[in-house]
């Protein structure tokens, strides 16, 4: 097999790359912490859906495609669930049953959905093939998917929005959190836009941009609030920010140009995006 990278590959590659460096930066800092573990694993799973797109969209084997349309949806598939406990581990003690037991629904649905989508058609049922390569197809049981991440989505966003409102009940810090996590999960859910594409419309699914956004509220959450009880410190004298300029070649050549700059923190201005690679850090 061989993967000429296309420049429809670039995106998906990009958001891989800042959610790998992301996942590991928040699981390094405490890797016996629950929310830490589980922010690290919904990164984990990003990264298995973007990469496995980075290679969908830049082979030309039909074979392939049949069997990496499967492997990228194996990512894909637990990413609502892992949303959902990443942020029942946010609520710590005040964890009702409730949430519990539809976060364990949640996984027994995803692992039915995983065993459907490995050993028959009902899940994806081949792919379609778009301007800028191939793309799963959903199957029967794919709207089925649709309504859990639906119903993750909504009771996240009404848990979250109950602790913006309890003044007195929450601290100020863990409000602005929690404020902060709602935009993020906002965003991060305007990428399921991308489940269009599975029932046939041809549209290049712009999902890595709402995503990196979520990263971006996620990041500036820890370094004003502490969110995972993550410590920032700047560096006045030494910092780095990658730079990725993309030269197009003939259609189909790109090049990375990496510049280091010396850069002073400030977070009421920061770009936060780049939070793990312009910043020393301790827990």
């Amino acid at each position: 097999m061989s993967i000429n990278l296309s420049i429809y590959a670039w995106p998906p590659l990009l958001s891989a790359i800042f959610f790998a460096f992301m996942g590991v930066f928040i699981f390094v800092k405490n890797t016996k912490s629950l929310i830490n573990i589980t922010f690290a694993l919904l990164c984990c799973v990003t990264v298995w859906w973007q990469l496995s797109w980075v290679i969908l969209f830049s082979i030309q084997s039909i074979t392939v495609a049949d069997i990496l349309v499967k492997i990228g949806y194996v990512g894909i598939i637990f990413i609502p669930i892992l949303f959902f406990h990443f942020f029942i581990s946010f609520l710590e003690d005040n964890v009702k049953k409730v949430d519990i037991y539809i976060l364990w629904v949640a996984y027994i649905l995803g692992a039915l959905f995983e065993y459907f989508l490995l050993t028959s058609n009902y899940f994806i049922d081949g792919y379609y093939v778009y301007f800028w390569g191939f793309y799963p197809a959903a199957g029967a049981l794919h709207p089925v998917y649709l309504l859990l991440l639906l119903a993750l989505a909504l009771r996240t966003a009404y848990l979250l929005t109950v602790i913006i409102k309890s003044k007195g009940v929450f601290s100020e810090q863990k409000r602005y959190q929690a404020r902060f996590m709602l935009w993020g999960m906002v965003f991060y859910a305007l990428a399921s836009l991308d489940f269009v594409v599975n029932y046939g419309f041809e549209i290049y699914p712009i999902g890595f941009v709402f995503i990196i956004i979520f990263l971006g509220l996620i990041s500036y959450s820890i370094a004003k609030y502490r969110l995972m009880n993550v410590k920032v410190i700047a560096t006045e004298s030494f910092s780095i920010i990658l730079v990725i300029v993309a030269l197009i070649e003939s259609g189909e050549r790109l090049s990375i140009k990496i510049k280091f700059l010396s850069l002073k923190y400030n977070p009421e201005t920061f770009s936060p995006v780049f939070l793990c690679l312009s910043l020393k850090v301790r827990t």
